[in-house]
């Protein structure tokens, strides 16, 4: 009896070993497990990171870009009123006859003179 005892011993001695070996295998596990989630959590937050730089970027290239366009229309619209003005004051000068210029020549003459 006292070698059957022995070889239940050893039996259970092997087997508290391999349970030991066994929960040492869990623990590694569970410790690569949660590095490689900090690590997946670090990736992600640089992926943010760096998506919203992108975003930003893109937001700011745009807002340039409508404000330019803004300012271009604005430029190109005075620009054409001036024309406007422009072409109807000379159409105004072209309708002045040399008569009329004669008249206001001599206005300004008298003018000229009388000081």
């Amino acid at each position: 009896m006292f070698l059957s005892d022995m070889g239940k011993l050893g039996c259970v001695v092997v087997s508290v070993g391999a349970l030991v070996k066994v929960a040492m295998a869990e623990r590694e596990v569970r410790e690569k497990i949660e590095k490689a989630k900090v690590e997946a959590q670090q990736i992600i937050e640089k992926a943010r990171s760096r998506a919203n730089e992108i975003l930003k970027e893109d937001n700011i290239e745009r807002l340039k870009n409508e404000l330019v366009e803004k300012y271009r229309r604005e430029i190109e619209k005075e620009f054409s009123e001036r024309k406007m003005l422009e072409d109807e004051e000379l159409e105004r000068l072209g309708l002045i006859t040399d008569e009329e210029l004669e008249d206001v020549a001599e206005i300004l003459l008298e003018v000229i003179l009388s000081e």
